[in-house]
């Protein structure tokens, strides 16, 4: 134990020795510009969404636009490339989950603020160990408070179990004496399927920070961090709400079943919070993560997913920077 203790205050003696030395380094900065671009893509190729009513993997492209000082621009297209509802009994032609939205964003604050923004000299790994020195350099950053709003359309692809339970998600209708009958296969005894379609409007507030900082560092050359980071949160409605049932070629008795009656509620609201992240000066990683509750169908509401890709930022020519003046 004595030894174990030693050679962590070593380690640490070494940490703090390689941090000391290179606070030393000489540099020269040469750009720190945190309006470097004006449109930002980001393409998630793996979008894990988990969500007890239709858990599913997707691809995740989403974009921001900056239109002068007090104006943003988003879009938001999400579709799946493997439903796990969608099993052995769905029907061919179910299609996928997908979610767009369309919206923008009101600046309410746009300030740049003086700050320390550290910056990686160099990084090694050895052994199980990854070695890093980086050194805080002065920067300017970017912060913004917006309202942010805009349309929504979400679909999404639920089963039924052909021997439900407590516990499982459950729908009704009316049979043909206009008794109230629970949807289930008793025929083939197979899983049955319905999708939900929303379709209404999203309102919330966002705080990005952006930061766009390079130096020339003697013994290292060029480096540089930047980053995007955007924090929101959302509240959602739907007014329009729709369940469909969706049959096999066995389930045809099941074809015409109206799930939109009043024994099936509908949810009409959600909420959600959720942070992107974009890494680079023009090409990068990018994350995204959200958790809350989505309109629509009223059982299993919660989700919580979380994605990963890449992105691309750059100038593009007619837009124009938080500070209002066209690119050049």
């Amino acid at each position: 134990m004595k030894t174990y203790k030693l050679t962590t205050l070593f380690l640490l003696f070494l940490f703090f020795c390689g941090e000391v030395k290179a606070q030393e380094v000489s540099y020269k900065i040469t750009t720190d510009d945190p309006d470097i671009k004006n449109l930002t893509i980001g393409l998630n190729v793996i979008d894990f969404n988990a969500y007890s009513a239709n858990t599913s993997i997707n691809y995740n492209i989403y974009g921001n636009a900056q239109l002068g000082k007090l104006f943003q621009a988003d879009v938001d297209f999400k579709r799946s490339f493997n439903d796990i509802t969608a099993g052995l009994y769905s029907p061919e032609d179910i299609g996928r989950s997908h979610e767009i939205r369309l919206g923008g964003r009101f600046n309410l604050v746009n300030t740049l603020h003086k700050g320390q923004t550290k910056v990686v000299l160099s990084s090694h790994t050895s052994g199980n160990m990854r070695y890093t020195t980086s050194i805080q350099v002065p920067s300017t950053s970017r912060r913004i408070l917006s309202l942010r709003g805009g349309l929504q359309n979400y679909r999404n692809i639920c089963d039924l179990s052909s021997m439900p339970s407590e516990g499982d998600n459950i729908m009704y209708y009316k049979d043909a004496a206009g008794n109230k009958t629970i949807v289930k296969d008793g025929i083939n005894f197979e899983t049955l399927h319905y999708i939900v379609n929303t379709s209404g409007i999203y309102a919330g507030l966002s705080y990005q920070t952006m930061v766009n900082v390079i130096i020339n560092a003697d013994g290292y050359g060029k480096r540089s961090r930047s980053f995007r980071n955007d924090f929101y949160a959302d509240v959602v409605l739907t007014p329009l709400v729709s369940y469909d049932i969706s049959t096999n070629a066995k389930q045809s008795a099941y074809k015409n079943i109206d799930l939109n009656n009043d024994y099936n509620s509908k949810k009409y609201f959600g909420w959600r919070a959720g942070w992107q992240f974009f890494m680079g000066r023009k090409i990068g990683l990018t994350s995204k993560m959200e958790i809350g509750q989505q309109s629509g169908n009223y059982q299993g509401s919660f989700y919580m997913s979380i994605g990963m890709g890449l992105g691309i930022g750059v100038n593009m020519p007619g837009l124009t920077k938080f500070g209002n003046k066209k690119q050049e």
